[in-house]
This record gives C-alpha cells, structure tokens and sequence, in this order.
C-alpha cells in the first residue's frame, strides 16, 4: 500500500490592524525626535552663529564717537554757545517780525468796493433737517451781523503810517482795528499799550514757485494794492479806500 501524505501547507502570519497601527506609531515618534534635533541644532545656530571665513577686526571709528566728540569740541571752544545764541535770536526775530509783504505808499487816495454776498450750492440745513437755505440763495453776511468797527492797514516799518494810524485809533476810542502787514505787532502793542493785530504770512507759510503766498490773508482777499488802506461798511458793501497821506 502506498502510503498516502498529505502534505499541509504553512500557514503564512498576516499583520493584523494593531499591528499596523503601532508601526505607524513608533515611525511618527522617530520623526518628531529626528524634527526636534534638526530645530534644537538650528536654534543653537542662530544663537551661537559660526564665523564663516576670515574675521577681521573694525579699524573704522565708531560714528556715534565721531558726532560726540564734535559736540565736545563745540561745547569746549564755545561754539555751541554761539549757535544756540544766533538760532534763539533768529527765532525770536521771526516771532516778532513775522512775513510780510511789501507793499507800496499810496500815491493818491482811491476807493473800491467790495461784496461779501455767497451764493450756496447745496441746501443748508438746520439741525433738526429743516431748510435754512435752499441751494442756489445768494447772502450777504452784512445783513445778519454789521462791521461795527474801521480795519486800518498799515506797514509798521513806516512811521508815518504809523503816526497817521494812531490819529486814527484814537479818533475810535480805540475801538478800531489796526492791522499790520509788515514789521513788528509786538513793537507797536508795547509802545501803544493797545492791541494790534496783523495780517501777515506766518512762520511756515507755503509759497508757489514765484514766492506768493498761497495762504489766504486779507490782504489778498480785498486786493489791497497800496497804504495806508481803511475798510469799513458802507451799506450791503465794505468801502475800501487807500488813502495818501
């Protein structure tokens, strides 16, 4: 008899989930402590920078050093002093004479007049939205509140002007305006012992290229062309009159 064998095949061992799972665990856990080691030794780097070539030592001197001991050398020649004189008198000069303009005598007496009136564009409306006035009214500020008081013009640099403004003033009881605009207010209030105002450009006051002033004054505004010059009210309009003296 033949004997009959059965041969038995080998069962082959086939990875269950957790198993894959825990590989796939301890794979993560390799490459977080591989991550911490590269970003440790990076940080350690940028910390602890090493050199990279030859290193040479700075022979230039330090800027800062440089500006201090200029400031040292003015302050023990006495230069500094001097400056911080000559800035302080310049800027207490401006204050007290501020810009100008230069305009001329009056050669003879002349007079213009000048209308206040607005036109609106747009409705102006009270606070709780009714129409004051609808767009395209025409006002005239004089109307609602009159000029009480003569704007007197004069140059301050000019005594005569000056002299012929004090008549003027006191003929008012002082309660004229007198308005400078050129020389010093602060000259002219402490001789006076009157308030004066002035009607000038200011320290700062931008200018276009061929030097005008492009901040509004009265001046411009009434085109006032020569001195002395008086504005007051003459009815619905102001009376501009340059006067000869």
């Amino acid at each position: 008899m033949k004997s009959e064998f059965k041969h038995k095949k080998k069962d082959t061992c086939k990875p269950t989930g957790l198993g894959s799972f825990q590989s796939f665990l301890f794979l993560l856990v390799v490459a977080v402590v591989i991550g911490a080691l590269l970003i440790d030794r990076q940080a350690h780097a940028s910390i602890h920078p090493q050199p990279i070539g030859t290193i040479y030592e700075i022979k230039e001197t330090s800027l800062l050093e440089v500006i201090m001991a200029r400031l040292h050398h003015l302050k023990e020649t006495g230069e500094m002093d001097q400056m911080q004189e000559e800035f302080t008198g310049r800027a207490l000069n401006t204050i007290k004479n501020p810009p100008g303009v230069n305009l001329p005598r009056a050669d003879y007496t002349r007079s213009k007049y000048y209308d206040p009136s607005i036109t609106f564009n747009e409705d102006i409306l009270l606070p709780d939205g009714e129409i004051l006035h609808p767009a395209g009214t025409r006002v005239n500020p004089l109307r609602v509140r009159g000029l009480s008081k003569r704007l007197i013009f004069i140059d301050q640099r000019d005594q005569e002007q000056v002299a012929w403004a004090y008549d003027r003033y006191m003929e008012s009881m002082w309660r004229d305006k007198v308005i400078l605009v050129a020389g010093s207010y602060i000259d002219l209030m402490n001789e006076w012992k009157q308030p004066v105002y002035f009607d000038q450009l200011g320290v700062g006051a931008s200018a276009d290229v061929t030097g005008t002033p492009k901040r509004e004054t009265m001046v411009r505004r009434f085109n006032i062309q020569s001195l002395p010059a008086i504005i007051y009210q003459e009815g619905d309009f102001l009376r501009i009159d340059e006067v000869q003296i």
